[in-house]
């Protein structure tokens, strides 16, 4: 904690002011569709990721998608089954199998929002702000690693009756056919998806014939043991490992195999954007402004600062979560689309320094955008680039007898006749400090956005730097985590210098 309190500083300090969407609260008692009991073990059972969502018109195979967290396997499933009822006949390591299964179970109960345990744990201190359906599977799914790993172990040391061994199985099998159950209502609401099918027939086919196999090989009596010798062990460790393997590589036959990326738009906003930001409408996505060294007006963020959530839900788009402000989704399915928003929030965007807005080469969007006095500055095959009519410059100053000389992203010399002020397009933000010929001077928020300075008449330089409050306290603790380190790292050196059965100094 301590090592890690300069990050924790700028979080916490940042949280009072961010907009961190449906955490507020509404997470607690969220759970997943109870639907997605299918994927827990059989994890392609509705197809590739996202493949079918269009087809189920209801949006849970969307949301199933959108909000799943892992997924075991049928093998891995299956052992951890054995490796609790081996504890519970024969009192192994049974109060830690049991905390792990125990966990499992509470896991998926609140996953998959049990009635008043969901509640209730949705109210605890903390938990209200946790989407715990997303976040808790690597939990669960190393405790079902765990238990997996002890039940193989049992099995190869010959420590599984076989009363545990049909318990085990009998119970991975009740999961399996819960998915099964599942699957079977959300196949026909994706009817109208033929190739869906496949997926589904292989999914349960392949996770049932995993499930028989491996219990059959460690169901064995002892004479069919004894006579196979280590053939079964062998048997189950390949079918459940190469199980996992093949289940977390799948996806990689859905990339593609050749790809071309279009770096020309880039180096076109690298060259003519200056100090401004450029919109987009699909082409260089969220966050990849940040990537290619670009101010990009656009964000698909969590947290995002509640001031810049403000200023996107009133004057940018009043149709999209301004967390996922990306220039292709909206809130409302039925609602203005981006390319309408933008075009009738120009200003607003223009206010904003955006300067250049981003837009893939469709000729339906050119008499949309040329209507508003766009101008094309930049075309391909792929992308094309408008440039905005009246962008605001990053710096400006709207005081008579004032001009901006020079600017930088985080300076500007301006030259005044008489005192006035200086406008910075940056969002005013606390951890902010500015001064003015080496001279602190106060920053001021300017419609509820951006920053503002006061200028004195002749010529000034401008310089500002951000850095989290409590910064000192942070690095101080920071120092503190890095001696206790050392300290630590010493005594284990001496320890290791000592004579053996030498006692410490008193």
């Amino acid at each position: 904690l301590l090592l890690a309190a300069p990050i924790i500083d700028a979080f916490l300090t940042y949280l009072p002011h961010a907009d961190i969407g449906g955490n507020g609260g509404a997470a607690g008692v969220a759970f997943l569709s109870r639907t997605a009991v299918a994927t827990l073990a059989m994890p392609y059972v509705f197809g590739p990721i996202f493949a079918f969502a269009g087809y189920d018109k209801t949006g849970v195979l969307g949301l199933i998608w959108s909000n799943i967290g892992g997924f075991t396997t049928v093998g891995v499933l299956l052992l951890a089954a054995i490796a609790v009822w081996v504890s519970l006949i024969g009192r192994r390591q049974r109060l830690l199998r049991l905390v792990l299964a125990g966990w499992v179970v509470f896991a998926w109960a609140k996953t998959f929002g049990l009635p008043v345990l969901n509640t209730v744990v949705g109210r605890l201190p903390g938990m209200a702000d946790i989407a715990f359906y997303r976040y808790a599977p690597p939990t669960w799914e190393l405790a079902l690693i765990v238990l997996a790993a002890m039940g193989l172990d049992d099995f190869v040391r010959g420590r599984v009756r076989t009363s545990a061994a049909l318990a085990g199985a009998a119970s991975a099998g009740l999961v399996l056919a819960l998915g099964v159950v599942a699957a079977r209502h959300e196949l026909a609401r994706v009817a109208g998806a033929a190739p869906v099918y496949r997926f589904a027939y292989l999914s349960i086919g392949l996770g049932l014939g995993i499930w028989l196999l491996v219990a059959a090989a460690i169901a064995l009596p002892g004479p069919a043991r004894r006579l196979l010798g280590s053939l079964p062990e062998f048997w189950v460790a390949a079918l459940v490992l190469g199980e996992v393997v093949a289940m977390f590589a799948l996806p990689q036959l859905s990339a593609p195999v050749h790809g071309f990326v279009d770096m020309a738009p880039v180096r076109f906003l690298q060259t003519h954007l200056g100090d401004e930001r450029f919109a987009t409408l699909g082409p260089i996505a969220p966050d990849y402004g940040s990537y290619f060294g670009l101010a990009e007006i656009n964000v698909n963020d969590l947290p995002v600062p509640a001031a810049f959530a403000n200023f996107v839900a009133t004057r940018l788009d009043q149709n999209v979560n301004p967390i996922i402000f990306t220039g292709t989704t909206r809130e409302v399915a039925t609602g203005p689309s981006p390319l309408l928003e933008l075009t009738s929030n120009l200003r607003s965007y223009e206010l904003a320094a955006v300067k250049y807005l981003v837009t893939f080469t469709v000729a339906a969007q050119g008499p949309a955008l040329e209507a508003v006095h766009l101008t094309r500055a930049f075309a391909d095959s792929t992308v094309t680039i408008y440039e905005l009519p009246h962008p605001a410059a990053f710096d400006t100053t709207s005081t008579p007898g004032c001009r901006v000389v020079s600017q930088q992203v985080d300076r500007a010399t301006v030259d005044c006749a008489r005192p006035g002020s200086l406008l910075r397009r940056e969002l005013y933000f606390p951890g902010w400090a500015a001064t003015e010929n080496g001279r602190p001077v106060a920053i001021r928020p300017y419609d509820g956005v951006f920053q503002m300075v006061d200028l004195p008449a002749g010529s000034t330089t401008v310089r500002f730097t951000f850095q989290p409050p409590h910064l000192a306290v942070a690095l101080a603790g920071l120092a503190a985590g890095l001696l206790g380190l050392l300290a630590c790292l010493g005594a284990a050196a001496l320890d290791r210098r000592r004579p053996a059965g030498a006692q410490p100094a008193a």
